[in-house]
């Protein structure tokens, strides 16, 4: 997921003007489908998420902490089921992990 290098250029700009990079709200378009097991560890360079919920909930905490992004879209074909599951499984795991991670920061 490359979206590293973006996100430190905007940071670094912003506060180059004087404001807080926080003010940015960053979002997401997040490919992928959901499977029973991911083939392979994430890497900053995957065009894709591909692997059981838990999986994509890693990705995106890491995105969400990391690189500083507030907002997903689910870029998937249109399935009620991948849906329900980003929205039910996915979801909170990432608002939980971000929120853990955020409280238990120096």
């Amino acid at each position: 997921m490359s979206a590293g290098l973006g996100g430190s250029r905007l940071s670094f700009r912003q506060r180059r003007t004087g404001r807080d990079p926080r003010e940015i709200q960053r979002i997401y378009n997040v490919p992928g489908t959901f499977t029973a097991a991911s083939s392979s560890p994430a890497s900053d360079t995957d065009e894709a998420i591909v692997g059981p919920p838990d999986h994509w909930a890693g990705v995106l905490t890491h995105l969400a902490l990391d690189m500083c992004f507030a907002t997903f879209a689910l870029i998937a074909p249109p399935d009620p089921e991948s849906l329900r599951i980003f929205i039910e499984d996915v979801a909170p795991q990432v608002r939980e992990r971000v929120d853990e991670a955020r409280a238990n920061a120096p």
